[in-house]
């Protein structure tokens, strides 16, 4: 995401300056901005990927164009953003158009908003066919907390198809069964979101629901050139970015 806004803006002649959200005081969007501020920029494009307490309700400078790159639309900002409810509905539609009567989750934490709506899509979509809705593990975004519920969803005999937040749990996940013989995907089928693994991990054979960062970063600074040029882009809804889904081979058909 970083990358492609960073590409954008030099191809416009825009420089990018990159400064971090850090837990503590600071974290509130007034004083981001006012960071921000004081450098000598044209527009702020705020990543916002965890809950921040002053979120509702809060207005940018009149003159500083501000775009948020979140789950929620705000009442003041463009907001922008991946699917992220729909990317989990539609994984749910996928693993149970093979023949699984449920699927497990493997959320992200319970700071993250991505997380949040990801998880709630699940348990919306499994609700909604009437089918039954498993415990939830929570993890951390990394491999390690997918590999410990890999490790416990192996005891499990209903547990035909896990539904990973990210590609590191599910692949965590996928090391997890593994490790305790059962085998992917003709015992369990997993799929991750993001596709963020390519040219990370060798024959990669993961399904994922890929959320196309580059676009959301391409319409973002689109967003924010365009208010520095004078134009008002509509705030209180979310332009929102649809996933692709990756077929390789980490799903199988039981019905």
């Amino acid at each position: 995401m970083l990358d492609s806004i960073v590409a954008n803006a030099a191809d416009d002649d825009y420089s990018v300056t990159i400064q971090t959200m850090r837990h503590g005081a600071e974290r509130t969007l007034p004083a981001v901005i006012d960071r921000m501020q004081r450098q000598p920029v044209d527009g702020v494009i705020v990543v916002l990927e965890e809950r921040i307490s002053d979120f509702v309700g809060y207005k940018p400078p009149r003159e500083l164009p501000v775009v948020l790159i979140c789950e929620s639309a705000a009442d003041h900002c463009p907001t922008v953003d991946a699917d992220q409810y729909g990317c989990s509905t539609a994984i749910v539609d996928y693993l149970m158009s093979k023949g699984h009567k449920t699927v497990y989750h493997i959320a992200g934490p319970s700071t993250s908003r991505a997380a949040e709506s990801r998880a709630r899509g699940w348990r919306e979509a499994l609700e909604q066919m009437g089918a039954r809705v498993p415990s939830m593990y929570i993890g951390d975004w990394c491999a390690d907390s997918g590999y410990q519920a890999g490790v416990a969803l192996v005891h499990d005999p209903d547990c035909t198809a896990i539904y990973a937040a990210n590609d590191q749990m599910a692949y965590g996940a996928m090391l997890g069964l593994q490790s305790a013989g059962k085998r992917v995907p003709e015992d369990v089928s997993i799929v991750g979101v993001d596709d963020s693994l390519v040219d990370m991990v060798p024959r990669l054979n993961l399904t994922t629901m890929k959320l196309r960062f580059d676009d959301i970063g391409v319409t973002a600074f689109s967003m924010v050139r365009r208010q520095c040029e004078g134009e008002k882009i509509p705030v209180g809804v979310k332009t929102v970015i649809p996933p692709e889904l990756i077929e390789r081979g980490s799903v199988r058909d039981i019905s």
